[in-house]
């Protein structure tokens, strides 16, 4: 993994799909919508190919200058010029069963914009002043104007900032470690060898 994170990109990026609950036109359209023509927004790993699905064809077509799209893809070379040029990752949606990207992000030092949803609020609990929180809402439009809020709070955050809080953010995967998950594991069985719970 590169971890020459570039903390004055002006890229934005957002991984995942086009499903409802993701809601991936929220990033494009909270940058369109605030005159931000200095960014990029770069959404990868999309479903066109797989599904042809015209969804990511017309949000293309409409945001020409300033949408970047990858398809998914399992090219290491793509996903690493995916982190390697972003400033930020985005995780948006008002559902999220996994959390694997915002795991990817953190322990890649990457400055983060996260949903307060079940799942990533759970992960970034104890870092949580060191990512950019913001609320989410099942009204589509209440959402965006709560995202746009979040987006230019962080850009208000110099480079330096941005570096001091992604290697912050970092440690709250600490307990999600396979050493520190065999140490849980091992107090949990003692506990119930010596009926303690």
């Amino acid at each position: 993994i590169n971890l020459d994170i570039d903390y004055c990109s002006s890229i934005f990026g957002y991984i995942g799909r086009h499903v409802p609950r993701k809601r991936p036109q929220l990033l494009i359209e909270g940058v369109s919508e605030l005159k931000l023509d200095n960014i990029l927004v770069h959404n990868f790993g999309v479903d066109t190919d797989r599904y042809h699905n015209n969804y990511w064809y017309n949000l293309k077509n409409k945001f020409k200058n300033s949408l970047r799209i990858t398809n998914f893809t399992s090219d290491k070379s793509k996903i690493e010029n995916y982190w390697e040029t972003i400033g930020c990752n985005c995780i948006l949606g008002i559902y999220e069963p996994f959390g694997y990207t915002i795991c990817e992000a953190l322990d890649r030092r990457m400055p983060l914009i996260v949903s307060n949803i079940d799942g990533p609020k759970e992960i970034i609990e104890t870092v949580k002043e060191n990512v950019t929180l913001y609320n989410v809402d099942y009204d589509y439009e209440k959402d965006k104007t709560n995202f746009k809020n979040a987006l230019l709070d962080f850009l208000k955050l110099t480079p330096e900032q941005k570096q001091c809080r992604a290697f912050k953010a970092r440690k709250c995967l600490d307990r999600f470690r396979p050493d520190r998950i065999i140490i849980d594991w091992n107090i949990l069985f003692f506990k119930i060898l010596t009926n303690e719970i």
